[in-house]
C-alpha cells in the first residue's frame, strides 16, 4: 500500500508522545505572561489530543482518563484564573483563552 510508512510512522509518534505523558499532569499558566500562557496551553492540549486519539484506536482507558483530565483542568482553570495572560488588554482575554 502506498503511503503506508509515513501512517505508521505517523501513528507511532502520536503513541509515544501519548505514552510517555501519562504521569504528566495538568497545569494550566496561571501568571500574568501572554506568551508562556499560550506556549503551555498548546503543549497541554496536544497531550489531550493525542491521548484522544489513541484512545480511540485502541480502547485503552488510560488514554481517555489523561485526555479528560487535561480537558477538566482547562475547563475549571477559569474558575481560579479569571483574567489569563493579563499583560494583555481584557479585550484580548477570550482570545488568550481560546488559543490554547
Amino acid at each position: 500500500m502506498p503511503g503506508k510508512e509515513r501512517w505508521d510512522a505517523a501513528w507511532k509518534h502520536t503513541f509515544t508522545h501519548a505514552d510517555a505523558n501519562l504521569p504528566i499532569s495538568p497545569r494550566p499558566y496561571q501568571g500574568p505572561l501572554y506568551q508562556r500562557h499560550c506556549d503551555i496551553g498548546i503543549k497541554q492540549a496536544a497531550i489531550a489530543r493525542d491521548s484522544a486519539l489513541v484512545f480511540a484506536l485502541t480502547d485503552d482507558a488510560r488514554f481517555l482518563r489523561k485526555s479528560r483530565e487535561f480537558l477538566m483542568a482547562y475547563a475549571h482553570d477559569g474558575e481560579v484564573n479569571r483574567q489569563p495572560a493579563e499583560e494583555r488588554q481584557l479585550t484580548d482575554q477570550a482570545m488568550v483563552i481560546a488559543r490554547g
